[in-house]
C-alpha cells in the first residue's frame, strides 16, 4: 500500500508540474484537463481521479504556489530580528 501512496503523490506531483507548464504556455483560456493530461502523458481520467473539476486543478495550483511564497518569505524573516525592518523586508519586491 505504501507503493501506492507514492505512486499516487509522484503522479499528482507530475500533474500539478504539467498543469503549470500548460498554464504559462497556453495561457488560462486555453487550460484544459485534457491539454494537462496530454503534458502529463496520462489520461484525462488520471487527471480528474487527482483533481475531480479544473477549478480543483486551479486551485492547487495556486495553493502550491502560495506555499512556495509563505516559506521563502518565512526563510527571508528568520534572520531579521529588528519589527520595522522584516516590515521593510515585507513590502520590498
Amino acid at each position: 500500500m505504501r507503493g501506492q501512496t507514492a505512486l499516487s503523490a509522484a503522479t499528482r506531483a507530475s500533474i500539478l508540474t504539467s498543469a503549470r507548464s500548460v498554464l504559462i504556455r497556453e495561457g488560462g483560456a486555453r487550460f484544459t484537463v485534457r491539454r494537462v493530461a496530454e503534458a502529463a502523458q496520462i489520461s484525462s481520467g488520471n487527471v480528474m481521479y487527482h483533481f475531480p473539476t479544473k477549478q480543483h486543478l486551479m486551485r492547487a495550483l495556486i495553493r502550491e504556489a502560495l506555499e512556495k511564497d509563505e516559506a521563502e518569505l518565512a526563510q527571508a524573516m528568520q534572520n531579521i530580528d529588528v519589527p520595522a525592518l522584516r516590515v521593510e523586508a515585507l513590502i520590498r519586491p
